[in-house]
This record gives C-alpha cells, sequence and structure tokens, in this order.
C-alpha cells in the first residue's frame, strides 16, 4: 500500500470513528470543491442574544424580534440553504390574589415551519410580555440540531395625556378614578401593575377579571375600565331610582341629583355603596366608610 493511499485509509477510519458527519445534499451541490466536514456541526441562535429585553412601546405596538441562527462546524456553510423550524413562546409571571384577575395566565406560541435560511421574525400579533424562549431546530446530515434563548419582553407607560384623552378628559370621573387607583400607570417594573388583590394596570381591573389584552395593551385597559364605570353608573341610576321623590334623590347632604348620582356611580367602581337608604329620615344617608373612596379620587392628583 502506497504511503498516500494509507494515509487516505487512516482519514476514513478516524471519521468513522466520529460517526457520520454528512453536510446536506444542497450545501454540496454548492461548492463541487466541499471537503468532509471538521467537526461536529452545532446551531446557535445568534441573534437575539440571551437576556435581551424588548419593549411594548406606547403606541402601544408589539416589538420586532429579528431571530437569526447559525450552523458552525462544518464546511461550507449550510445555513443558507437549510430549512429551520422556530418556536417562540412567551409567559407571564404569575400572582396570587383575591382579585378574578389574579386567576388569568396570559402566554403566547407562534412556531415559524420549514423557513430557509436561519432567519425568522415572528408577528407577535397579540400583546403579551413576560420571559419570550426561542427554540430553533433543524436537521443535517441526519442530525437534529436545536438552540434556545430566553429574551423579555416588557411593557412601557404612555404619556398621562393619551390615557385622558381616552377618559374623555381630565374632569372627568373616568379620569379621576384612572389617577387615583393607579397614577394612570400600566406597568410597574416593565410588568402589569397588579394591585394587592391582582388588580390589574391603568383601571385596576379586578371583578371580572382583566384578560391578557387589557394587561398588556393600556389602551384595552382603559377601554374596559370605561366601560365598567358606565355599567356602574346605570347600576347606580337604577340603585337610587328604587327611592325617589317628585323626581330627586332626597339626601342628608342636600346635593343634587348629578352630585348624588357621581357619588354612587364612583363608589360602586369599587365594589362599594355611597348611600343607603334611611326609612324613618325618607332620605339616602351616606355611609362613612364608602365616602373615604370617593373622597381620595377627587383628591387624585396626576400631572
Amino acid at each position: 500500500m502506497t504511503e498516500s493511499v494509507l494515509k487516505t485509509a487512516m482519514l476514513a477510519d478516524a471519521a468513522l470513528a466520529k460517526g457520520p458527519q454528512l453536510l446536506t445534499p444542497s450545501a454540496l451541490a454548492k461548492s463541487a470543491a466541499a471537503a468532509p466536514n471538521s467537526g461536529t456541526p452545532t446551531l446557535t441562535i445568534v441573534h437575539p442574544k440571551a437576556g435581551t429585553s424588548f419593549s411594548i412601546d406606547p403606541t402601544p405596538a408589539m416589538p420586532v424580534i429579528k431571530c437569526q441562527a447559525q450552523i458552525v462546524g462544518i464546511a461550507p456553510d449550510p445555513t443558507p440553504t437549510t430549512a429551520f423550524n422556530w418556536l417562540i413562546e412567551i409567559i407571564e409571571p404569575q400572582k396570587r390574589g383575591s382579585c378574578a384577575s389574579a386567576g388569568v395566565f396570559c402566554g403566547y406560541q407562534e412556531p415559524g415551519h420549514g423557513l430557509l435560511g436561519g432567519t425568522w421574525t415572528p408577528s407577535l400579533v397579540a400583546f403579551r410580555g413576560g420571559e419570550a424562549r426561542i427554540r430553533v431546530t433543524t436537521t443535517v446530515g441526519g442530525v437534529r440540531l436545536e438552540a434556545e434563548t430566553r429574551v423579555m419582553i416588557t411593557g412601557t407607560n404612555p404619556p398621562h395625556a393619551d390615557i385622558v384623552k381616552m377618559c374623555g378628559g381630565n374632569a372627568t370621573d373616568i379620569a379621576r378614578i384612572a389617577c387615583h387607583e393607579s397614577g394612570m400607570q400600566q406597568f410597574a417594573g416593565g410588568f402589569p401593575l397588579l394591585g394587592g388583590g391582582g388588580d390589574t394596570g391603568i383601571m385596576q381591573l379586578c371583578n371580572p377579571a382583566a384578560t391578557c389584552d387589557e394587561r398588556w395593551n393600556w389602551r384595552a385597559n382603559v377601554e374596559r375600565g370605561v366601560s365598567v364605570f358606565n355599567q356602574k353608573k346605570a347600576a347606580a341610576r337604577q340603585y337610587l331610582d328604587t327611592h325617589k321623590i317628585d323626581g330627586k334623590w332626597p339626601n342628608d347632604m342636600g346635593l343634587s341629583n348629578d352630585q348624588v348620582l357621581q357619588r354612587e356611580a364612583i363608589t360602586q367602581y369599587n365594589g362599594g355603596s355611597f348611600w343607603k337608604w334611611d326609612e324613618g329620615k325618607a332620605k339616602w344617608i351616606a355611609n362613612p366608610p364608602p365616602q373615604e373612596y370617593f373622597k381620595k379620587v377627587m383628591a387624585a392628583s396626576c400631572p
């Protein structure tokens, strides 16, 4: 056996000892001079880097997360002609509490199947935040490769002026409630602002539970708060109408109908009732504890 033939045989034995390490047919076709790979192929996620933080902007709009994977360890690089399967999963940390909102689990999954070239930008069609786990898999020469990275998606508070506009103006009852409940903040540290019971966001939605969009989309949160307040106002009117004399709601504070309704509607938003009927006096009497919530709402100031 000649020296060159002997060397070739020894190299072949060494390659077999490592197991089959084959290039994809497409990669082989790309270069007639392609040499057998020199090592075990691995897959890595080049972008985004682990620990990167992305933000839902104040518009609000979900961030654009451009993902890029790379096959390393073999030549020529088969990445451009290889198909990849992607998956992004977003999971929000949970916090227990007495509100129905505390029982809401917000997750999101989006796959990207059979995508050539190692790049992918998920559409992120729903408002979600928390830890985002990005996984990618592919097969090279019969070997399954996979990689994973974890990043964060957090929320950004909007300007107060945008919230006030959705509430109909600074002087509206719903704007005052938003100010008192949260200081007009949807997020704290990038995550939905939660009250002690799990009340959520700008309007501190509790019962019924805040949806996932209402946790991560501040506009949805305010819109729901306005709707809840309007429902409470209608319920307050119905409640007060149970004792109405000559078109008025008689009360121990000498207030007009509008003032009586305002106090009841705001207090009902918090789950209480400002007024209780006194049969002996034939008047609506102010409830001492619920009065405090109304006073705090009216005193709230958000520049």
